[in-house]
């Protein structure tokens, strides 16, 4: 016959059971494996010929979704996807050669060529070539809408696009070539040249050309917002724009300083407690507590 002292000692037990039990179960339910998935792997499709012009050479492309891309090539062509299939839309820039095009819609691209030349597609059909900088190369173009646009060339300049025409060439990076130039939006864009020189677009102005690689080639470069960039050279290096953690001294005001007027962020270290409001994460957690409390009180008590 059990006694009472034995009841009450297997009554703490299987409540120790039953605690433990439920907040392991309760702290699991918050892991949520990776699913595997049975749907097919993106890979590289085979080469196809989409530009039969000779010599074919495409030169650049841009595309807004897996529907729609345009490509342009050397010899003054234009060639479009539709999801399925390419198709060539003729010489539309003399056989001039094509450096750089970027699409923000699927009625709106811009592209340049070596000459000088700004072209817009409408979505229907591109316009004549435009001389918008005066037989000069323009190397890159970026666009963030179809009101926003930023070109610039092989002698240092750089020119804006506000929906209906384009600026004069503006001289930002003496005559240096840039090699490509990035929008994150209209009030931020960020440009390298073959000097290893970046400079960055606020909306109004650009910034001085900084070194940044060496006077090494700087061959492109993609900015997400404007706080994070990434320029590639042509020894293989990559070099990253973004905010840096840094303690500041005060000014007289009591206010931080920054030399380039860009927010100081904390550095992230990786670690630390997420406070959490949800009721089965906090009865798997109390009941954990709870559980680790009257294992103790029993063990001390069996001394």
């Amino acid at each position: 016959m059990t006694s009472p002292g034995q009841l009450k000692t297997k009554l703490i037990h299987t409540g120790l059971v039953f605690v433990t039990v439920l907040a392991t179960l309760t702290l699991l339910s918050f892991i949520h494996p990776k699913p595997v998935l049975a749907a097919s792997i993106p890979a590289w499709s085979a080469p196809s010929l989409v530009d039969e012009t000779i010599p074919a050479n495409a030169t650049a492309v841009s595309c807004i979704s897996n529907t729609f891309c345009m490509a342009v090539d050397a010899n003054g062509n234009a060639i479009s996807y539709n999801g399925t299939a390419w198709s060539p839309y003729g010489e539309i820039d003399n056989m001039n050669y094509f450096d750089a095009i970027d699409c923000t819609s699927d009625s709106f691209c811009v592209a340049v060529d070596n000459y000088g030349h700004a072209l817009i597609f409408n979505g229907s059909g591109w316009s004549a070539p435009a001389d918008i900088d005066g037989n000069i190369t323009l190397s890159s173009v970026a666009c963030d809408s179809s009101t926003f646009c930023v070109a610039v060339d092989s002698n240092g300049n750089a020119l804006t696009y506000n929906g209906s025409s384009w600026s004069t060439p503006v001289s930002i990076d003496g005559t240096n070539w840039f090699s490509s130039v990035s929008c994150s939006s209209s009030t931020f864009c960020g440009a390298v040249d073959y000097n290893g020189d970046a400079l960055t677009y606020n909306g109004t102005t650009w910034s001085t050309p900084t070194n940044i690689a060496n006077s090494i080639y700087l061959n492109s470069v993609s900015c997400l917002s404007d706080t994070f960039c990434e320029a590639v050279d042509y020894s293989g290096y990559a070099i990253s724009y973004s905010l840096v953690a840094a303690i500041l001294p005060s000014s007289p005001g009591g206010s931080a300083n920054s030399s380039n007027n860009n927010p100081i962020k904390a550095p992230d270290t990786g670690y630390g407690i997420v406070p959490t409001t949800n009721p089965w994460a906090m009865l798997g957690i109390y009941s954990l507590v709870f559980g680790s409390v009257l294992a103790i009180a029993w063990r001390l008590k069996k001394v």
